[in-house]
Formats: structure tokens, sequence, C-alpha cells
């Protein structure tokens, strides 16, 4: 059978009731006559006691096989001793005895252990069977009290809680706590309103959420506080947003008064893109864009000429024209590339015109020495050096005409030579001192020659000449 239960809230005591009581229902408790509202009851039922365990039924039985198998070996184990003790100790068969006692010792051995182990198993359940008996006699009290104590509610009818309606005074309290709590919410409303209006949308949550309190669950403050967050949310993400557009648009003024132009325009774009709204930012993109469409109108003769300068060897105007087009545009590429070149063709210029200086002094110093061919390859390198140099020019002119000459001096010396030579063999002593003269006038110092001449002037004179 089942019934149902109201506890004082005050005093704790336990309240039966035949019958069901509606939660809400205002209740006076017959102890302590405090009134109190009545909640969902909880019923009670009486349970009935658990029957044995089949483990411990299976447990028991396994317990009475193991008992009855010990005590059938402790049997044979006896005899078995009992024969040994009545057998002569020297016998042929000794030894063999010896061992089968030894085998029986062990088995005995054995079967103590075992007895041991299953007295042990035995006592195991024996508590376990105590400890369920225990138990079992804990829960057929517990039923017999719970059959005692219903039985003596059918007997005997519990008073029903006495259901009072409040008093007069309380009641006119309650109404008065209600209206203040009901002015309170609509004020607490009207200051969420207003301050969603002025855009104070962390005072509206918090004023939406203390109407709550007092409004639990009321639709209105629900959804002024839910539109108040995301108002927040949005407000803080505006923020957030235009603080990255600030510091973009610093970049792009930085970027213009340096004159990178491409670079405040790409900041100035990306400000745009966290704040569509950035006037700032909007002038700064406008500014960097005519900037930059008026420096590459200026720089377009500049690169004209620094082009032009470049291409016919003037480096040094080439250099100081890319430099001009790099103060308007420090990011011009072809500026940049420009001014590598003309820097680059600059000081190998000047490598080559230290050079052209030393072949120079080099080609004069030969041709003084009459070093006609070592004159002709430095005046060469210059010129090499140099290309169009007109003393480079001329001075390889001149050595290689001296040059020539010298060949052609030393081949009639030579030619000279060889007839005197010629005639001396032929004894025609004229022929030859006319021959070495010759040489000697082309080679003052000639021992060839001056040996020669005084050969041929010494040689009789042959009769016809």
């Amino acid at each position: 059978m089942s019934a149902f239960s109201l506890q004082c809230p005050q005093c704790h005591a336990t309240l039966r009731s035949a019958n069901q009581v509606s939660p809400g229902t205002m209740v006076r408790c017959p102890q302590c006559s405090h009134h109190f509202t009545a909640e969902e009851p909880e019923p009670f039922v009486v349970r009935q006691a658990p029957a044995a365990s089949p483990a411990l039924k299976t447990g028991l039985i396994a317990f009475g096989a193991v008992g009855a198998l010990a005590l059938v070996l402790a049997a044979i184990v006896v005899a078995i001793v009992s024969s040994r003790s009545e057998r002569p100790a020297a016998t042929p068969e000794g030894d063999h005895r010896a061992a089968n006692d030894d085998r029986l010792a062990v088995l005995q051995k054995r079967l103590e252990e075992q007895q041991e182990e299953a007295i042990r198993e035995r006592r195991r359940h024996q508590e376990q069977q105590e400890q369920t008996d225990r138990e079992r006699r804990r829960l057929e009290q517990a039923v017999r009290d719970l059959e005692s104590r219903a039985r003596a509610a059918e007997q005997k009818p519990v008073a029903p809680p006495v259901i009072v309606a409040p008093p007069a005074e309380s009641k006119a309290a309650a109404d008065d706590a209600a209206k203040k709590a009901r002015a309170e919410y609509e004020a607490r409303m009207d200051a969420g309103r207003a301050a969603m209006v002025a855009q104070r949308y962390a005072d509206a949550l918090r004023e939406y959420t203390a109407a709550l309190t007092l409004m639990p669950g009321d639709a209105a403050a629900l959804r002024g506080q839910r539109d108040a967050q995301n108002r927040l949310d949005g407000q803080q993400d505006r923020q957030k947003r235009q603080a990255n557009a600030a510091s973009m648009v610093d970049k792009a003024k930085a970027a213009f008064r340096a004159k990178h132009y491409d670079e405040a325009i790409s900041d100035a774009t990306q400000a745009l893109r966290e704040n569509p709204d950035d006037a700032e930012a909007r002038q700064v993109q406008r500014d960097a864009t005519q900037a930059k469409r008026a420096a590459r109108s200026d720089n377009s003769q500049l690169m004209s000429a620094a082009d032009s300068a470049l291409a016919q060897g003037r480096y040094e105007e080439a250099s100081r024209l890319y430099d001009r087009v790099l103060q308007q545009s420090p990011d011009d590429e072809a500026a940049q590339r420009g001014k590598r070149s003309a820097d680059q063709a600059l000081q190998d210029s000047q490598a080559s015109l230290t050079a052209y200086y030393r072949f120079m002094a080099l080609g004069t110093l030969s041709m003084q020495n009459l070093q006609y061919a070592d004159a002709t390859r430095a005046f060469a390198e210059a010129l090499r050096q140099m290309p169009g140099d007109l003393g480079a020019a001329r001075g390889l002119n001149d050595a290689q005409n001296a040059l020539a000459g010298a060949v052609v001096a030393q081949a009639n010396y030579y030619r000279a030579l060889q007839a005197g030579y010629a005639a001396l063999q032929a004894q025609r002593p004229a022929d030859a001192t006319t021959a070495f003269q010759s040489a000697l006038r082309m080679v003052p110092d000639s021992p060839l020659a001056s040996g020669g001449l005084r050969q041929a002037k010494g040689m009789k004179k042959q009769p016809g000449q």
C-alpha cells in the first residue's frame, strides 16, 4: 500500500495523508502551527525482503562436496599409515617400500593442506552465511515494522493536514511586496529601454538583468537582456575594428610622409576594410594616390634623361638623375635598377681610367727606349680601356710605324752584311768595303760590320780592280 507525506520546513515533522494534497495549497503544521505551501508529495512503498543469493547456495553445495572428499581421502591415508607401521623394517624389499612410504608422506601432506584449505573455505562460507542471515533478519524486521505501521494507519486514520487560508495581514503584506516588486521591475525596464536608446548597452544589460531577478522568466526582460547583450557584443567588435583601423591609418600617414605611396595606399585600404566609415583613412588613400600619379608624371622625364645618360656612358650624370627620381618615388623599381647600373658602370669606368693612365705611361717609356713592340702593346691596351681616346690612338699609330721602320732597317742591315761577306769570299774587297760601310750607317755600333770592313781594307786588290 502507499501513502502521501509532507514535511514541515520549520520543525521537520512528517505529516501523512491518505489523499494527495495539491501543490501550492497552504498547509498548517499541527505540531508547531507553522504555515507553509505544499509541494509535490513523495510516496513511500513497502519493499519485500530479498531472496537468498543463488551464489551462496552454490557455494554451500560446493563446500559440502569438498568436505566429503576430504573425509574419504583422510580415511585412505589413515589406513595406509597403519599398514605401514605393521610391516617389518628389514626386508629385501625395504628400499621399494621406503620409496612408497615417501610418496605416501607427500600425499598425506598434500591432503592435510587440502583439508586446511577446505576448513578455511568453510569458515568463509560460514561468515558469509552469518552476514546474510543478519541482513535477512534486518530486512524482515523492517518489513514487519512497515506492515505494523500500515495496519495502524488503516485502523486509526491519520489526521489530515489543516489547510487554512493565510491571515489577512499576511495577504496584505504579500500584496504590498508584490506591488513594490512590480514597481521596481517597471523602473528597471524603463531604465533599460532608456539605456538602449542612448546606446549604453552595458547599463541596459545591467538593468534588464536586475528586472529578471525581480520577475524571473519574464519574456520582456529576457528579450531586452538578449538584445542588450547582442548590441554590446557588436559595439565591442566595432570598437576593436576602429582601433585596428586607427593603427593602420597611422602607418599609412608615416608611409605617405616618407613618400612610400604604394605602402601608404595599401595601409589606408586595410584601414577602410576594418572601418569603412573612416574618413581619415579615405583621405590618406586619396592623397597617396594623387601623389603617386604626380610623381610618376614628373619622374617620366627624369627617367628618360637618366636612361639616355647611362646609354651614352655619362655614368655620374645618370646616377644623379636616378637619385632625383628616387627622392620622389623611393619605391620605383626601374629607377632603383638604373641607379645600380649607373653606379656599377661608374665604378668600372674609374678602374678603367686608372688602367688607361698606366698603359699610356708604359707605352711612352717603351717608345723612348726604342722598344716599339712593347709600346705597341701598351697603347693598344690603353685604347681598349678608353675607346676613342685620341692620345692612345696616336701613340699606337706611332709605335706601329716605328716598329715597321725598325723591322725594315734591320732587314736592310742584314742584307748589307750578307753582301759584304759574300764579296769577301769572292775576293772583291771594294764591294765588301761598300757593303760593310752601308751596314755601319744603319747600325753604327755593329761589331760584325766593323770587323768585316777592317778585313776588306786589309785585302790586296786583285788585278783589274
